[in-house]
């Protein structure tokens, strides 16, 4: 395929990415299992926390260009105001969500991430606070979603923030808290029931799955139901998904499939059967056949 066709596939990707992302449910999800002290609340907590459209379901997301005489103009995904439930009604958090489809950009994905984080915070000055009213300075979590990591990255998470540390001295209520930095980088793999719900999420929404599985641990494992819309959307995700691999001439399948013939063959050492193994995987129905033929030639040698 031509490498415009190629970019019409990623731009609409990155579209439906947004749209999904500024669903009520999934933004709240994610910032449930991203953003300090937020853990305890249930997803209605959260959602009053936030800006919602008269529909009851999207969020208003902030501008997310950034223009500036010196530092040029950045431009980011998504762009979210967040109110902490103590009753105050100030905007307390800036959470920004990134799609990130290619691992190795040919810079450092780190330095990029910071580098946006500065300008979300500089660029707050004169919006939410003026003059030298500093301790209006909000709070920034930038969560990136790498959509296409590298496999030994699969379902990996980092994250890096502001550490406040007393060098000299003795630590006190008084002492200086630098907390304004959160980046957390969440590498997409195959879904895994065993990992984290920060990853087991995330897999869940934007990994290859099939619709009626994806509705089923959504259910069962997240307690949650999502509109039929978004659900169509995230299978023509996963249909642009499977295009732009065709187009890039990646050959990411052996890769998924290669996955899970590793988990089959654990769970058969630990004394499962092949059947059982593959019932209780969430592998996808066009790729089962493969799998299971993979997993006997493994054995057979």
């Amino acid at each position: 395929m031509d490498q415009n066709r190629r970019e019409r596939e990623r731009n609409a990707y990155d579209s439906r990415f947004k749209d999904i992302i500024r669903n009520s449910t999934v933004l709240s999800k994610i910032i449930k299992d991203n953003v300090d002290g937020m853990g305890d609340l249930t997803l209605d907590e959260i959602k009053s926390c936030l800006d919602i459209e008269e529909d009851g379901k999207t969020v208003k997301g902030r501008n997310t260009e950034f223009g500036s005489m010196d530092n040029g103009e950045i431009r980011v995904d998504s762009l979210f105001d967040v109110r902490l439930p103590d009753g105050n009604g100030h905007i307390d958090l800036i959470v920004n969500i990134e799609a990130q489809w290619d691992p190795n950009p040919g810079y450092s994905l780190a330095k990029r991430a910071e580098y946006y984080i500065g300008r979300l915070v500089s660029e707050q000055k004169n919006t939410y606070f003026s003059n030298d009213d500093y301790d209006g300075l909000r709070k920034v979590y930038c969560i990136w979603l790498i959509l296409n990591p590298n496999r030994r990255d699969w379902n990996k998470v980092i994250r890096g923030r502001m550490v406040t540390e007393v060098i000299n001295g003795t630590p006190d209520n008084n002492s200086l808290v630098f907390d304004t930095y959160n980046i957390t980088f969440i590498n997409v793999g195959p879904y895994d029931d065993t990992q984290p719900d920060i990853v087991s999420f995330p897999s869940t929404m934007f990994n290859r799955m099939g619709d009626d599985d994806r509705i089923r641990v959504l259910n069962t494992k997240f307690n949650m139901k999502l509109d039929d819309s978004i659900i169509e959307e995230l299978g023509n995700m996963k249909t642009l998904d499977e295009e732009i691999y065709e187009c890039g001439g990646i050959d990411k399948e052996n890769e998924f499939i290669d996955f899970y013939v590793e988990e089959i063959l654990k769970e058969v050492s630990e004394g499962a059967t092949i059947e059982k193994a593959l019932s209780n995987s969430m592998i996808r129905p066009d790729v089962k056949d493969r799998v299971e033929s993979e997993v006997k030639r493994r054995l057979s040698e």
